[in-house]
This record gives C-alpha cells, structure tokens and sequence, in this order.
C-alpha cells in the first residue's frame, strides 16, 4: 500500500501508545494483544515518485475479532479449495477470502449468522457486484497504512456507508437463500419467451435456494439463459464453432444426448436429415429438448419402414 499527501476522510482516533489495531474492525485492541498481521507501508514524496517501502504497520485482533481466524480456518478446512475467475483458491488466498467474508457479515451489522456452507458464504459475495471487494475494504487492515498512528473510534467505524450498503445487500441475500431452503425448485423461461432458440427447451429448473442468491428471477433468468435465447449447452456449441450457424446446431443436437436414432450422423452428412433450430421448425416449445427433432427422426424411420414394406406388398398384389 502506498501512503500519499491526500485530504483525510475517515473518523479516526489516535492509537494509545504501545497498542495495535484490529486488522478487522478498527478499534484498538488491549495491551499485550500479540501481532496477527504486518501491511507494508510504501511512502511517496511526491506524485512522480513510485514510492518506496517505509517498514510495516503492525495489528492485531481485539476479543471481539479474534474468533474469527478460527472460524475462517475451519471453513477454509472444510473447503479446501475454490475457483474463482478461473482460478483454484487454497491456502493462505483463500483463508483471507474467507475472513473478508466473515468480516463483511460484521461490518454490514451482524445481524446475519454466516452459514456453515462455505461455499454458499463466498458465492453470496460473488453474486454481488463488488461483494468481495467490499468485504476486502471493509477490513482496517485494507486501509492502515494510510492512517498510521490511528485506529477506528468504534468498531467499523472507518467503513464508508457506500460500502455497508453492498454488505448489506450480501446479508439480505444469505437471508433470502435459508429462506428459500426446502422451497420447491422455479421453472424459469427464457425473457425472450417461447423457448431455446435451437433446442426448444422450455424452461430451465432453477433451486429455489438459487434464485434467491441471485437477487430474483429476473437476474436468475438471465444467468440460467444466454443470449435471452439459449440454454447453456446450445450456447457453448454457439461458443466452439464461433457462430450460431448449422454447424452449431448440428454439434449442439449431437452431444445433446437427444440425437437418437440408427445412423443419426450419417444421415445428417448424406443429406437424409437436417437438423432445423427449434425457431424455424414451428413447433411447440417442450420440456425435452429437441423434440421437434424427434419426430422428425420419427417420420424419416416410418418411411424407411414404408419404403422396405413396398416392395413385397407389390409382390403379393401381383401375385
């Protein structure tokens, strides 16, 4: 962290002597609480200057503060590792993510136990904008370095409403989440209407659960459909082949694990059988994808079955 000549907006007190911080909340914490963190200090002397690392800021946890590294170890036990932005957090990253977390709940007013999930606790944040960061910027340790000698008057005191306000917003959605727990699954269409735009999935089953950490069926909808238009294996065909053209609806239609039929491939290579996206066929939108494709394999297998059929009922009649 660099530290530089800047108008001072947050209410602080002076550090009594010969006591630290919390690297949580703020406040100072009693003499002879031992050191749990060290922020590095970078000082620049003027606004070109890079600034240059000026030693350490020393802080510890107040009582009030100090159960919480043991419940983000537990946490962090119990999950051992996460992915995040494509990335696989463990260890020492992902501890600190949690303590974020836990310290967010805090600051946003302690009125939310966290869960005992952990994972459900960091996708809440992450389902947030700037869930996470405001977590991150809640913590005195996010903003030491620039009020040395200093702590906060009360504990979270230093963090902006700004901020409390998007905690909050993670608190009420953790509320809504064991709200909504044994609440029966939500059907969600696409807010396009009608259905898949090539398998003609009606809707996608959505936990309860779910909806609520998302904020509502709105933003629900719109993480579950892609595009407005389709379900998440159209959409990653759409991805591979780099346009939504026939060679996406073809590759969508075969790994579906729809594409039933003897000869399926060979058909559609020979020109026998076409596979039509479910918005051209004019056919009902359907719980089962691709099932205007089903009975148009249907239809191809009774002809087939005419055809063989013809020639000895031929036969007969000449007979």
């Amino acid at each position: 962290m660099t530290t530089a000549p800047a108008e001072e907006t947050t209410t602080t007190d002076a550090l009594p002597e010969g006591r630290y911080a919390c690297a949580d909340c703020g406040q100072a914490c009693p003499e002879g609480a031992a050191v749990c963190e060290r922020v590095p200090v970078f000082v620049q002397r003027h606004r070109a200057d890079p600034g240059h690392h000026a030693g350490y800021m020393l802080l510890s946890r107040c009582p009030s503060c100090a159960p919480r590294a043991a419940s983000a170890a537990r946490l962090l036990k119990a999950l051992g590792s996460y992915r995040r932005d494509g990335l696989i957090l463990h260890g020492p990253a992902l501890r600190d993510h949690l303590v974020s977390a836990l310290c967010g709940l805090e600051a946003a007013g302690g009125t939310t136990a966290p869960p005992d999930d952990p994972r459900e606790l960091l996708s809440a944040f992450e389902a947030v904008p700037e869930g996470l960061a405001s977590a991150r910027s809640a913590r005195w340790a996010s903003v030491a370095s620039v009020h040395p000698g200093r702590c906060a008057p009360a504990p979270w005191a230093h963090v902006p409403e700004e901020t409390r306000g998007a905690l909050r917003v993670v608190a009420g959605r953790l509320m809504a989440v064991r709200m909504a727990a044994g609440a029966p699954p939500v059907d969600l269409a696409p807010p396009s209407g009608g259905g898949c735009a090539m398998c003609g999935l009606a809707s996608i089953s959505v936990s309860a659960a779910e909806v609520a950490r998302l904020g509502g069926t709105e933003a629900a909808c719109a993480s579950a459909w892609s595009a407005g238009s389709l379900c998440h294996p159209c959409a990653d065909a759409v991805e591979q082949t780099g346009a939504r053209g026939p060679t996406a609806v073809e590759r969508a239609y075969l790994a579906s694990g729809y594409a039933r039929g003897a000869g399926l491939r060979r058909r559609i290579e020979a020109g026998e059988l076409t596979v039509r996206p479910w918005s051209g066929s004019g056919a009902a939108s359907s719980a089962t994808p691709w099932a205007h494709m089903a009975a148009e394999v249907a239809r191809l297998d009774e002809a087939g079955r005419e055809h063989l059929r013809d020639p000895f009922e031929s036969w007969v009649r000449a007979e």
